[in-house]
């Protein structure tokens, strides 16, 4: 059976992120080794994988070779909600290989918006939020969840999961 993962932030290649946000890694060959292989070593062929943004660096994305290469020797049905740094047009990022692409937050399953920054909510709201764009910084608050990768172990994480946690509000 299927499974559906989340995460965000990868910043394949972007040197200056090791130091933006204190990532663990001697270099960015070894960041973008460690979050390839999370992501091979997690997702199967048939999963659905949701990228919430900020996928590469620019010098990266300019060599759409590369990018398609990278992406496409990646598995899974890859989903994404640009984020900041993802400057392309959409079909940039069909091209390279991602199947559904969103310049905006979605509502997925009726309750849950995944977006790339967090969006604004409140008690009155019936939403969760599933977002990246902060990093280590969390919102303080259980309607929303840090997907980004600093605080998930660079690993894709189980949406269902995610959601079960919102839901329960152990976020």
């Amino acid at each position: 059976m299927s499974k559906t993962w989340v995460w965000s932030d990868l910043h394949f290649s972007h040197k200056n992120i090791l130091k933006y946000c204190n990532r663990p890694f001697e270099n960015v060959e070894i960041m973008n080794e460690t979050i390839i292989n999370n992501w091979k070593n997690t997702v199967g062929d048939d999963d659905i994988i949701w990228n919430l943004g900020d996928v590469a660096n620019c010098e990266l994305k300019a060599d759409k070779d590369k990018m398609y290469e990278l992406i496409h020797s990646l598995p899974g049905h890859k989903n994404l909600i640009l984020g900041n740094h993802d400057k392309q047009d959409i079909n940039y990022w069909h091209d390279i290989g991602f199947e559904f692409v969103s310049a905006y937050p979605i509502i997925y399953k009726d309750f849950f918006i995944m977006s790339h920054a967090p969006v604004f909510l409140n008690s009155s709201l019936p939403y969760g939020n599933i977002h990246g764009h902060v990093h280590c910084n969390s919102m303080a608050d259980k309607c929303y969840y840090n997907v980004s990768v600093e605080g998930i172990g660079y690993m894709p994480i189980d949406l269902e999961i995610v959601m079960a946690k919102m839901v329960r509000g152990n976020v």
